[in-house]
């Protein structure tokens, strides 16, 4: 159950390296359509989008503590309006109408579990954060594999339960800290593009100006 998978568990003397935090969403007043996609920001963690009834629809990051209160803090609220004015200025202009908080499920590292649990007969399929309903369509399917044949998917075989207890835990990108199933991560999504080289820094051994340039710090990274 979305945003309850701990206490569902624990129901059944399970413990999860899941908790559950509050993740607030907006509405503004009705205005004529001006947005006709969802805009969205990783730097600011923030999204727009706007509803058939023609209100501005905001979010942001979740509330960053345990509850189940689904009360969302005051302050959340003035930083996602502050990041939607940033993003398009003219929405400054609006009211808001309401608003409303859900419980997510956040796992440990930010990435699903997709496992069956040390009780027989006991699956599963959570932990998404909040970016579960877009993977619903996905997750599913290699879901429905484990309960059909016995053994996870390949895809789903890196977000295993066990990852959290011999340190193979995965970021949110789906590239693993450890070093064991960079292969299979690699594979996660087949509409991923390929990795870019990593750009390595190193300083500069000298101090004072570089000859032939006319700026430069002596210290600064040199790639």
């Amino acid at each position: 159950m979305a945003g309850n998978s701990g206490h569902v568990a624990g129901l059944a003397g399970l413990k999860l390296p899941i908790e559950s935090h509050l993740l607030q969403a907006f509405v503004s007043e009705p205005v004529k359509p001006m947005i006709d996609t969802v805009i969205m920001s990783q730097s600011i963690h923030c999204y727009i989008s706007q509803s058939d009834k023609g209100e501005i629809v905001l979010g942001g990051d979740p509330d960053m503590y345990p509850t189940y209160s689904q009360r969302g803090m005051a302050l959340r609220t003035e930083e996602v309006a502050g990041q939607a004015i940033a993003l398009v200025p003219a929405l400054s202009r609006l009211r808001m109408l309401r608003c409303w908080a859900g419980t997510t499920d956040m796992s440990f590292d930010g990435s699903p579990i997709i496992d069956e649990t040390p009780i027989e007969g006991l699956h599963l399929n959570g932990g998404w954060c909040y970016g579960g309903f877009k993977a619903t369509p996905g997750s599913g399917a290699l879901y429905a594999h484990h309960l059909a044949t016995g053994r996870a998917h390949e895809l789903a075989a890196p977000f295993n339960l066990a990852r959290f207890a011999n340190g193979s835990t995965i970021d949110e990108a789906g590239a693993p800290q450890g070093a064991g199933s960079l292969d299979a991560a690699d594979r996660l999504s087949p509409l991923r593009p390929p990795r870019p080289g990593r750009v390595r820094l190193r300083p500069r051994p000298r101090c004072g100006p570089v000859p032939g340039r006319q700026s430069g710090r002596g210290g600064e990274p040199a790639l």
